[in-house]
């Protein structure tokens, strides 16, 4: 039928552009004929070399048993949003900082929503070290096998970048800076996601901590404009 040679000629399309991995199958590296999905893999498929040859480098140069101590542990903190969890609820404890706190919740909320909800199960791009030769991942993702974008750097980002708006302290505000950056390296030492899943994850985190700062002053404006109209 004509539903069949459609399917056919997208299978080809993506089996004559599948160069993940030569050894893997065609369902392995795509999930069959999502139609969003085809210009995202293709992207992918032109990316992916580039994405392989930095995680093997860093995997071959930078690696150390000193640095492995360091960053899986400080990579970890990162899962489920914890760290940026707890940096939020204790900004949210004080009155100064109240406001930053209550712009990275809504910034955490968003860079999820967007991340995890979204755009991983849509796009299903694997982990790197699933399709890159020789490549060993250092922590265990087989509960999320998706890695496009970064949620990890997302909330990262997302919370600097809601706070650099916000947070009245710049001392604090470098600090989350440097941490974002830090928690994104991490995931590529680990070699849980690519430099373009860390890239456009910082990407959508500061699109989200942005949101989130634009949200919290049109609700001040508004409090202050019903304020004036009472007073």
């Amino acid at each position: 039928s004509g539903d069949c040679v459609c399917l056919c000629r997208i299978q080809r399309l993506f089996s004559d552009h599948n160069v993940l991995h030569p050894s893997l199958p065609f369902d392995a590296g795509v999930q069959t004929v999502l139609i969003p999905q085809l210009g995202g893999t293709l992207m992918f498929n032109i990316l992916q070399p580039i994405d392989s040859d930095i995680l093997l480098w860093i995997q071959n140069s930078l690696r150390s048993d000193i640095l492995n101590k360091i960053m899986i542990p400080f990579t970890s903190l990162g899962n489920h949003g914890i760290l940026f969890i707890a940096l939020t609820l204790a900004a949210l404890l004080f009155a100064r900082t109240r406001k930053a706190g209550a712009a990275s919740a809504i910034a955490l909320l968003i860079g999820y929503i967007l991340t995890s909800i979204l755009i991983k199960p849509l796009v299903a791009r694997p982990r790197p070290y699933v399709i890159t030769a020789g490549l060993n991942a250092l922590v265990d993702m087989s509960r999320d096998p998706y890695s496009f974008p970064s949620g990890h750097t997302c909330a990262a980002f997302g919370l600097a970048s809601a706070w650099l708006r916000t947070m009245p302290y710049k001392k604090i505000r470098v600090s989350v800076f440097i941490i974002a950056i830090l928690m994104g390296f991490s995931r590529l030492y680990v070699a849980v996601h690519n430099p373009s899943d860390v890239i456009v994850g910082a990407i959508f985190g500061a699109f989200s901590g942005f949101i989130a700062t634009m949200l919290i002053k049109i609700w001040e404006e508004r409090k202050n404009k019903k304020n004036d109209f009472l007073s």
